[in-house]
């Protein structure tokens, strides 16, 4: 293990006293961290068989309700850090994933995705969440630190002229292309456009969501985000960077957005057609809820 479990207990605590909360554990198991946000939820903190990794996982509620989803990737595109929501199997989660290969900034993290999930819960709830969240950081990177950063990690990497670093990924089946820009925050942020489109859908919206939500609970760093504006949609897989990204960082997020291209990409896309939206629904018992003018659905009871 990079770091010692006491070294990553002791991050935690740093983290919850930065949030307002407090950390539990019983015996060698996960630890838990007890936060609030209007109502008060638990995250566990578990590292991964190897020791490499440690993931933050807090259920996002709703229970059969499982829904919003097309919601979920809206309040995606708006958190700051590395905080995401999720679709398992036992329904919608908070999710944020690190390597611990650098003690130095794990508490910093740790905080930084659980204010990211206080902020998604808040979205979720209908209350300002993300969406008020302003970038108050440090300078972000420049796009040549960017590019070599990348370049340093193996990277095949060309900078563009608006600030944009365009890294080439591999990908099964089809080729992607990642932007890199830097964000206010100081951090900097990857994503793959997979759809554009001037409308989608109820049923496009909610397979879509459905299928890289999903996606993205299987591959750590990877996110699913969408935005919409003027009645124009975008959806999008992303990893974002904090500003103490190394390297290091840097490859594990790019090869963690190319898994999940690869696995979701092509999918996405076809499933802009309603029937096969449909379809798709209908074959993971998922039905969008009536009258809502969202693409949230319910499990359909048996």
């Amino acid at each position: 293990m990079t770091i010692l479990p006491d070294a990553i207990g002791a991050a935690l605590e740093a983290a919850a006293g930065k949030c307002g909360g407090r950390v539990e554990r019983a015996g060698g198991g996960p630890w838990r961290l007890a936060l609030a946000n209007g109502r008060p939820f638990e995250v566990s903190a578990v590292v991964d068989a190897v020791g490499e990794w440690l993931q933050l996982d807090a259920p996002a509620g709703g229970g059969q309700d499982a829904g919003r989803l097309w919601d979920a990737l809206v309040v995606n595109g708006r958190l700051a850090g590395a905080a995401k929501l999720a679709l398992a199997a036992e329904g919608l989660r908070l999710r944020a994933e690190m390597t611990l290969h650098r003690g130095d900034v794990l508490a910093a993290r740790i905080a930084s995705a659980c204010c990211g999930f206080k902020d998604a819960l808040s979205a979720l709830d209908g209350g300002p969440g993300a969406a008020a969240r302003i970038d108050t950081g440090p300078e972000p990177p420049a796009a040549d630190d960017l590019a070599a950063a990348c370049r340093e990690a193996g990277w095949s990497v060309s900078e563009r002229a608006n600030g944009l670093v365009a890294v080439d990924l591999e990908c099964a089946r089809r080729f992607h292309q990642a932007l890199l820009r830097p964000r206010g925050s100081g951090g900097a942020l990857a994503a793959v456009e997979l759809i554009r489109a001037a409308a989608l859908p109820a049923a496009g919206r909610a397979a879509i969501a459905a299928l890289l939500l999903a996606a993205t609970a299987r591959v750590r760093l990877a996110r699913a985000a969408a935005e919409e504006e003027g009645g124009r949609v975008w959806a999008r897989l992303e990893v974002a960077f904090e500003s103490t990204a190394d390297a290091t960082d840097l490859d594990h997020g790019l090869s963690a957005l190319a898994a999940a291209c690869s696995l979701a990409g092509d999918e996405a896309r076809v499933l802009q057609h309603e029937g096969v939206a449909a379809r798709y629904l209908a074959l993971r018992n998922l039905s969008i809820r009536p009258g809502s003018s969202h693409a949230g659905f319910t499990k359909e009871q048996p």
